[in-house]
């Protein structure tokens, strides 16, 4: 796996730390565009991935919980809708 992330020593070394950890946990990564970061993630995890979700930047707040929904629903086979506030 990690034979085709150069250069990324340190990175794979907190992946492999958080990964064998016994409980939940979430990894944000981040830093500027076109660095590999989604790369990064989808080669480390490719066999482990249940969900992932890409946030979108400049985008409401209903943007991102329609993209959520979607991803959710595809990553599950099955109908997920946001919740929606009642108004009245």
């Amino acid at each position: 796996m990690t034979e085709e992330l150069t250069g990324r020593k340190e990175e794979i070394r907190l992946l492999d730390e958080t990964y064998k950890t016994k409980g939940a946990g979430l990894v944000a990564v981040y830093g500027r565009r076109r660095v590999g970061k989604t790369f990064l993630i989808h080669t480390y995890f490719k066999k482990h991935l249940a969900f992932e979700l890409t946030g979108m930047y400049n985008v409401s707040l209903k943007g991102q919980l329609q993209q959520f929904s979607k991803a959710m629903q595809k990553a599950t086979g099955s109908a997920c809708h946001y919740a929606r506030r009642k108004t009245g």
